[in-house]
């Protein structure tokens, strides 16, 4: 099993993103380890959502729960504040949509992060 530091520096190898397939696989190579500890998730993707665009992030997050890993408010408001910083309201705004499907609430910082990428 990995350490958080070592699957953050793997997915960051991987950028410029480029490659959806090896994003894919790099993850899913992941998701035993973020099952047993979703700290371990979050760190990646909040490293992801700290790059210029979120897209990285919001796809690691679908590839998550894809892959049946439990995507809890931590890893969407993580994604969401990576797409406030890059000003992407939509993708926020769609992810506030999909954690009330998913029976995942929001709270104050995750709505918070998500009118700040309105602003």
């Amino acid at each position: 099993m990995s350490t958080q530091r070592e699957q953050v520096k793997e997915l960051l190898a991987l950028q410029p993103f480029q490659d959806e397939r090896a994003l894919r696989v790099a993850v899913s190579s992941m998701f035993q380890s973020w099952r047993q500890n979703s700290k371990l998730a979050t760190a990646c993707l909040v490293s992801l959502a700290q790059g210029p665009s979120a897209k990285p992030a919001v796809d690691v997050l679908s590839m998550m729960v894809d892959g049946q890993v439990q995507a809890n408010i931590f890893h969407y408001t993580a994604v969401i504040s990576g797409c406030a910083k890059a000003r992407n309201w939509q993708e926020a705004l769609g992810l506030i949509a999909v954690m009330t499907e998913s029976n995942v609430c929001a709270d104050r910082i995750c709505f918070s992060a998500a009118i700040s990428a309105c602003e």
